[in-house]
């Protein structure tokens, strides 16, 4: 019997790139998508720290 792993998948991403896909917007009209909404408070700007990534670029000891 061969086991699946069950994909992962953290839910739709809104970002410049996306919103550009799914619009067929430029560059310039999805930023101010972005920033319309962060300015009216419905989503955050700054992005999720990756843990692991970060770790990467701490310095040895």
């Amino acid at each position: 019997m061969e086991t699946k792993m069950i994909p992962f998948d953290e839910g739709p991403v809104l970002d410049t790139n996306t919103l550009m896909a799914a619009l067929g917007i430029s560059r310039k009209d999805a930023n101010d998508i972005l920033w319309n909404l962060f300015e009216k408070e419905y989503i955050d700007l700054i992005p999720v720290l990756d843990e692991e990534k970060l770790n990467l670029l701490k310095p040895k000891e």
